[in-house]
């Protein structure tokens, strides 16, 4: 996203979301015939309805007075709660809903089914009545509108932007100085690092020595400084942590995807999204095809120019290699996580929430210094964020936690520096519902309008922390920007400054097979390991598999023939 508009909007309190009624079938609230209506499907999973609640209140508020169709004036939002993946589609030609928000959208399937509405009209006209001179299409980064732009115009727009990755407790971090030591040449502070039988020993930051490293972009003087910018450093962080009485990190033991979700973060961040493009364009050099692992755990490349006919290859890049050489030496190390907690189907994603959030405050949960979790994990949390706040005081609220947005370490130096890769992974969509009739694409039209504001995109990062990828900014000064949470303030200094991979593209040879090769839920990471085929590849670490073999077992599975019969079909 580009830095350069202001925020002009002003916010809803939660208190009015609440009395915001949403659900189809159990609503009281009554159509009003003397106003128009408008429906709208929403997945309430990990972003919840706080937002669309808000949108609806705002909506209703601004064109109270509005006539959309003769003899009525004003608008009555009704909001129902819709499914996604491969439910949507049968459940499209019999809903009332017209407007649709969710995630793990085979777009161009339903696009093919005729399930879509065209709304090219709405997407490129200019936001002028909402104070700008540009459309929804130019707030668009070019490989979304590569995806969504369709022969015939386009017929949906992303929904959010989702990423797995890493929350740290910067409350703790503080606490503890657990952040790098700059390495600078100034007389007054010490070296950043010593070294003992060629082995880094790295120095934190104490009351002699306050300046911070520069983290994974480089740079001092950014959101990421003190932070682990390697592997090496990251898990020399676990064992400061492990020193301190301190569990370093936590995830859903019940939802292993979580972390094969950060795998693919890691990977993506460390390939970078043109290398990462590829098994999804098919067209490019890929330079870094592993051919040989050495014992001492060298690794051999080639680059390789890639075809549909060999992209089964791309299995064996380095940044699978290196992001299962870190879970490896993740799981491979108990001490630096719950393993009775995060490999118990017992412990689900709010359960690891909880026990991130409470070790502050509880004494009968351990501290733990990092969360495996989607980016909408704090809108998610908001419930345990509000009980905390009536035990704990406003001190346990998420407007005063300080919860850090970690930038996923690289594998090795030379890498720091390099620009950052944010992965959009959850295929989220809005779409409208085909069966609606072209005499109500004007209410329709408009509400697309509005709710790709700035006022409404920014409302929504309020509302959840989180952020939807279109080009939009909140002026750093504003007061608007300081109440946000510390998180999102975290999330859009890392848009601001990163490429986004949304593994996907409207390549036919991807579409066909896009149950194979998509981010989520895909097999992309399936192993065949000592005869066995794993999907996850947490768990067989966990089983004693390690990062190398599970790597090997890629290539075991994505075989030349697999590829020529699964997915070329020859």
């Amino acid at each position: 996203m580009k830095k350069i508009i202001k925020f002009i909007c002003f916010f809803i309190s939660l208190c009015i979301f609440a009395t915001c009624v949403t659900a189809c079938g159990g609503t009281t609230e009554k159509v009003d015939t003397s106003k128009s209506q408008l429906y709208i499907g929403n997945y309430n999973t990990g972003y919840g309805t706080a937002w669309i609640n808000a949108l609806k209140a705002r909506f209703e508020e601004d064109y109270k007075d509005y006539s959309f169709e003769e003899g009525k004036k004003g608008i009555q939002v009704f909001i129902d709660e819709t499914v996604s993946g491969v439910d949507i589609a049968s459940t499209l030609p019999g809903s009332r809903s017209e407007i649709f928000f969710t995630e793990s959208v085979d777009y161009y399937n339903l696009y093919n089914l005729g399930l879509l509405k065209n709304i090219d009209k709405w997407v490129t006209a200019d936001l002028t009545e909402y104070g700008e001179n540009k459309s929804i299409e130019d707030k668009m980064d070019e490989n979304s509108i590569e995806y969504f732009k369709t022969a015939n115009g386009y017929y949906g727009l992303p929904f959010h932007a989702t990423c797995h990755n890493i929350a740290y407790d910067r409350d703790l971090f503080d606490e503890y100085n657990l952040y790098f030591a700059a390495d600078t040449s100034e007389e007054t502070y010490p070296a950043a690092y010593t070294e003992s039988n060629g082995k880094k020993i790295y120095k934190f930051i104490n009351s002699n020595q306050l300046v911070k490293s520069a983290g994974v972009d480089g740079k001092i003087g950014t959101y990421d400084d003190g932070l682990p910018a390697t592997f090496e450093q990251f898990f020399y962080l676990c064992d400061r942590l492990v020193a301190n009485g301190i569990i370093p990190i936590t995830w859903a033991g019940q939802y292993q995807l979580y972390f094969t979700e950060l795998l693919m973060s890691l990977y993506a961040n460390l390939e970078g999204v043109e290398q990462a493009n590829l098994l999804y364009n098919f067209s490019g050099t890929a330079d870094d095809i592993v051919t040989s692992i050495a014992g001492d755990g060298t690794v051999s490349t080639k680059s390789l120019e890639i075809t549909e006919e060999n992209a089964y290859e791309l299995m064996q890049q380095k940044g699978r290699y290196d992001a299962l050489d870190f879970a490896d030496r993740l799981i491979s190390n108990s001490d630096y996580y719950d393993a009775t907690k995060c490999f118990s189907k017992a412990q689900t994603h709010k359960d690891a929430q909880n026990t991130f959030l409470l070790g502050r405050f509880s004494d009968n949960v351990e501290r733990t210094a990092m969360l495996i979790d989607g980016v909408y994990w704090i809108n998610e949390a908001s419930g345990t964020f509000s009980s905390m706040e009536m035990k704990y005081g406003e001190q346990a609220s998420a407007s005063s936690r300080k919860i850090g947005f970690m930038p996923l370490p690289f594998a090795s130096d030379d890498q720091i520096g390099q620009k950052y890769t944010f992965t959009d992974n959850l295929y989220g969509a809005c779409f409208v519902n085909a069966n609606v009739s072209d005499s109500r694409m004007n209410i329709i039209g408009e509400f697309l309008k509005y709710c790709h504001s700035n006022e409404s995109l920014i409302n929504f990062t309020q509302v959840t922390s989180a952020i939807k990828p279109f080009d939009y900014d909140i002026d750093a000064n504003s007061e608007e920007y300081q109440n946000l949470t510390y998180y999102a303030q975290n999330l859009i200094e890392v848009i601001n400054s990163s490429d986004i991979f949304y593994g996907k593209s409207n390549n036919v040879l991807f579409l066909d097979n896009i149950s194979a090769l998509r981010t989520v839920n895909g097999a992309i990471w399936n192993s065949t390991t000592n005869g066995m085929l794993y999907a996850t590849p947490s768990t067989a670490i966990n089983d004693g598999i390690s990062g190398v073999d599970y790597f090997n077992g890629l290539a075991n599975t994505f075989t030349k023939t697999y590829w020529e019969k699964s997915i070329l079909r020859k």
